[in-house]
């Protein structure tokens, strides 16, 4: 999914978490992350200083992949030529932030491929109305082919720090290795808004309504399904860093060939703020799936839980997060989603930059043909950005994914390429 550049989230890593650090799109999303309006939250914006951020990097590279569309019969080995942009508008005060990115991609093989095209759209506001009250809304659409975006770092690494205050509630957004499988152009439509209020000095209550529709192409039409999801949460302060609460999310999908299904999930959250910019954030549950589909009715009971570790200074930021729950997927199916993810930013000295991503993602179950009883997603990637000068920079990039399902894997893609970077508007 590719709600992302976030940060998707996203996601891995997380985009919340780590902003321009991870690659697109979000891969967790993580549900405890401290509340909008919790005093972890508030502390955070507090410290924030007001900036403003307007910019346009323009990208051109030239690479080899492997297996760049993840065919599974390989043999589509190719040399590529790359062009892409990246727009951002970002302010922070001391009551609003905004965030605002548009990423577009054309890639062109030389063997067999002809071009792809890839884009990521994503917008995320958060206002403290008073010391009580904040709202925060997201929107994001994206358009993928064969886990295009998944291998892409849509962010760089001057993009100015983001203010961690976190969107603690779902849905819940894993990359899900069956969608991947399809190897069709596929589109993710997102929008989420919701609340905090602050009961007392120590309890806050949140509530959020979004929803998500997954469509592709044509031809593909009858694998569209749309999910609303709603949450209520309650959070405690225990002391100045720490929180714990309980949340409870439900979610309904409709798929376009016919059927429903439901999950409701509560669980117990919790939230840590540790020394030396580290923060902690976990939660444990249970899910309730209702599934009509394919003629039949299947009910079942799922453990739920997810957990990350972030780290974020100026010039250091690191995230590993993993997660399990039920969601929905295509072919009228309810999925297990298993996922871990780890991603890395740090300047090496006043001109260099390295990023690192890595991600293990599984879904098992499902009760359809196009759904296989277990489908792993392996991705990692890399970047290294050297300033030539304030406009200016180059780079390489290279990554390695694999999809396997029930035992039958795809020939590995393996990508390495060279690039330029020139950056319009705000330099840092």
């Amino acid at each position: 999914m590719m709600n992302a550049s976030r940060l998707a989230i996203s996601a891995g890593i997380l985009s919340v978490a780590l902003g321009g650090v991870s690659a697109a799109p979000a891969q967790v999303t993580s549900t405890t992350a401290p509340a909008p309006g919790s005093a972890l939250a508030l502390q955070a914006q507090a410290e924030a200083k007001n900036r403003e951020s307007n910019y346009i990097d323009l990208n051109a590279g030239v690479g080899y992949a492997t297996n760049p569309n993840l065919f599974a019969g390989g043999g589509t080995d190719s040399a590529f030529g790359r062009i892409s942009a990246l727009a951002v508008h970002s302010v922070v005060s001391n009551r609003t932030s905004t965030d605002l990115s548009a990423y577009v991609e054309n890639q062109t093989y030389t063997s067999n491929g002809g071009s792809k095209q890839v884009f990521d759209l994503n917008g995320r506001t958060r206002y403290v109305v008073n010391p009580r009250f904040d709202v925060f809304g997201n929107v994001g659409f994206s358009g993928d082919i064969g886990g295009q975006l998944y291998n892409r770092f849509t962010s760089v690494p001057s993009a100015p720090p983001p203010l961690v205050v976190g969107n603690p509630l779902p849905p819940i957004d894993l990359l899900d290795p069956n969608l991947i499988g399809l190897n069709r152009r596929q589109y993710r439509l997102n929008g989420q808004g919701g609340f905090s209020y602050k009961l007392s000095e120590r309890d806050f209550v949140n509530a959020s309504l979004g929803y998500s529709r997954v469509f592709f192409s044509t031809g593909g039409s009858a694998l569209d399904f749309g999910t609303v999801t709603g949450s209520l949460g309650w959070d405690r302060v225990l002391s100045e860093r720490k929180t714990v609460g309980l949340r409870v999310v439900s979610q309904r999908t409709d798929y376009r060939a016919g059927g429903d299904s439901t999950i409701i999930s509560p669980s117990i959250t919790g939230t840590a703020r540790l020394s030396e910019g580290w923060s902690l954030s976990g939660a444990v549950g249970l899910a309730f799936v209702d599934n009509n589909t394919l003629g039949s009715t299947e009910r079942s009971t799922n453990f739920t839980a997810d957990a990350s570790l972030c780290k974020s200074l100026e010039a250091e930021r690191i995230c590993a997060a993993a997660s399990r729950t039920s969601q929905a997927s295509v072919g009228q199916s309810v999925v297990t989603a298993t996922s871990a993810s780890v991603s890395y930013f740090r300047n090496v000295g006043s001109r260099d930059t390295l990023q690192l991503a890595a991600n293990v993602s599984r879904s098992s179950g499902g009760n359809s043909l196009l759904v296989a009883d277990r489908s792993t997603y392996y991705g990692a990637n890399a970047s290294y950005n050297r300033k030539l000068s304030a406009r200016l920079s180059a780079g390489v990039e290279g990554g390695v994914r694999r999809v396997e399902r029930s035992g039958a894997s795809v020939p590995t893609d393996a990508s390495a390429s060279i690039f330029l970077r020139y950056r319009l508007g705000d330099v840092q």
